[in-house]
């Protein structure tokens, strides 16, 4: 029985290999925290001026908030974990939890998945 009916694409899947290697920095576009008349702050992915409560708290922070909205940061969320990046840091993630839950130490990184990856030719 045939476990992959589709010809996987090498090229792409070293292309996108290398991308999932590179950490990408977030720019933060001069943007910075900043609070209306109001009480609201902006938020640095829409723009918009919301109450704190659009925001999830950051204790960390230099205001105590995320400086994106609860929605825009869900949307951020969202693109990263459709990367391959964001996929295996997901999977990886589901796996050390279960791991922590039987008492047990992951032993696996996303480089470890990655290379398994290409040598299995996806």
């Amino acid at each position: 029985s045939l476990l992959r009916s589709a010809n996987i694409d090498m090229q792409q899947l070293q292309r996108d290999v290398m991308e999932a290697r590179t950490r990408r920095t977030r720019s933060t576009s001069g943007r910075r925290m900043l609070q209306n008349d109001a009480g609201e702050w902006r938020c640095s992915g829409c723009g918009f001026y919301k109450p704190a409560e659009s925001f999830h708290r950051r204790s960390s922070g230099k205001h105590g908030i995320n400086s994106q909205c609860k929605s825009c940061s869900s949307e951020t969320n969202a693109v990263y974990r459709r990367t391959l990046r964001g996929h295996i840091s997901v999977l990886l993630g589901h796996a050390r939890a279960a791991n922590r839950r039987r008492g047990q130490q992951l032993e696996l990184d996303s480089e470890w998945v990655l290379c398994t990856l290409l040598s299995q030719n996806g």
